[in-house]
């Protein structure tokens, strides 16, 4: 009987001791899924913050392409249109290339500050700017499309 006595106290001491390391395990882990939650959030915070930037420099550099590299082209063009106006007859067709050249330059400049930002994400937002975008892949791939108009399409007006 004393041998049933001792063998239950020491059992019990184990279930005790079980018990508070138990314990301080949970409150270990529910720490750690604090400072885990905490992490998380202050990531997806950083991450908003990244994108927040990315868009605001592309947003820049489109404006810069536009505002400043165009126009100086465009000036560019009217001058070299001008001097050939000045040529005689036979000798403006350098000048005209170099015309085509750099119309096509700004073209391309104008076409990349477009994709860096399109103006109607700013001016309109997104569901206008994805329906443009739309629109200008079905007429640049019209081979990619069955010919339906876009409004047959989900999400199409």
């Amino acid at each position: 009987m004393l041998f049933t006595i001792e063998d239950l106290t020491q059992q019990r001491q184990q279930e005790q001791i079980q018990n508070s390391e138990r314990s301080r395990l949970e409150d270990e882990i529910k720490v750690a899924a604090r400072r885990l939650d905490r992490t998380q959030e202050e990531l997806r915070g950083l991450t908003a913050h990244l994108f927040s930037v990315q868009d605001e420099e592309r947003r820049h550099v489109a404006r810069e392409l536009h505002d400043d590299i165009s126009q100086n082209l465009i000036i560019l063009d009217l001058h070299l249109k001008a001097l050939r106006d000045k040529q005689q007859q036979g000798q403006g067709t350098e000048f005209d290339e170099l015309r085509y050249q750099v119309s096509a330059l700004a073209n391309d400049v104008r076409r990349i500050s477009h994709r860096l930002h399109p103006a109607i994400l700013d001016d309109l937002g997104l569901p206008a700017a994805l329906k443009a975008l739309v629109e200008e892949s079905a007429r640049n791939h019209p081979d990619q499309y069955s010919g339906r108009p876009l409004s047959n399409y989900p999400g199409g007006s």
